[in-house]
């Protein structure tokens, strides 16, 4: 079986919806990688790198950008192969931020703020007696720290506040292009303070002032949505007679790419 590559959306009742990404005609023993692109943007899909131990491959990105065409590539024994655009579209806005599982999403509006940034250089100066010019001891630099004022509304300030709560690290998630232009539509937040207050009324809309530091996002064992408790659910009410209806003619291959977050 030649490699191949193809991507769908999965999960209609959800939104913005999972990638699903599904790899055949793998060769076991040799190595892989599964990168997600759009535009000048491009990141290795969780779980998206080793060495294949089957000939298919199934993983679940919710890690993409918002309204925006994503073609997903493998390489895979001196083959790359890309599958057609696919697009995750998100018609509350342009801007999110979710926990890296994509359990709990907190749609914003982004506030203007000049997006102010920082970073934070590891370096040291002493000047030796005698000498005009300092030495300088260096390291590399720690990554951008800023502050995004965020606007929610309804359940979202309630997801945004279970976000902070966990104190995990959450996702970033944006159209490119259209929230701020020089930065990723998609990274990894470290937030250290999310102060907010009543926006205009007494009760509704709450402002945010979330101060946060860029980290990394160390997890690259595939994205597990769907367990066997939620395949018992599934098949809970239905007979064998059902489940044979269901797969004749159809390979595990087939199994494996049913889109089982849409059917539960």
């Amino acid at each position: 079986m030649p490699l191949a590559i193809t991507a769908a959306l999965v999960g209609a009742a959800t939104q913005p919806q999972p990638v699903q990404v599904n790899v055949t005609g793998l060769t076991i023993g040799q190595t892989y990688t599964v990168t997600a692109s759009a535009a000048a943007w491009s990141r290795v899909v969780q779980g998206g790198e080793g060495t294949a131990v089957a000939t298919q491959l199934v993983l679940i990105d919710v890690a993409t950008p918002l309204n925006a065409a994503l073609t997903y590539t493998v390489v895979h024994a001196s083959t790359t192969v890309a599958s057609s655009p696919v697009t995750v579209a998100y018609s509350a806005g342009d801007s999110l931020l979710q926990s890296l599982d994509g359990t709990v999403t907190a749609g914003f509006h982004w506030v203007p703020n000049a997006d102010p940034r920082a970073q934070a250089p590891q370096a040291a100066f002493y000047r030796p007696s005698g000498r005009s010019r300092a030495i300088m001891h260096y390291d590399v630099a720690g990554d951008e720290s800023g502050t995004i004022v965020a606007h929610t509304e309804g359940t979202d300030t309630a997801d945004l506040r279970e976000l902070v709560r966990q104190g995990a690290p959450v996702l970033l998630r944006i159209t490119p292009g259209v929230t701020v232009l020089d930065i990723d539509p998609v990274d990894v937040l470290g937030i250290s303070a999310a102060p907010r207050e009543l926006f205009a009324t007494t009760s509704g809309p709450r402002q945010w002032s979330l101060a946060y530091t860029l980290v990394s996002d160390e997890d690259d064992t595939p994205l597990v949505m769907v367990t066997l408790d939620h395949l018992n659910q599934y098949y809970a009410t239905k007979m064998l007679s059902d489940v044979n209806t269901q797969w004749s003619g159809l390979t595990l291959a087939d199994m494996n790419a049913f889109d089982w977050i849409g059917a539960l």
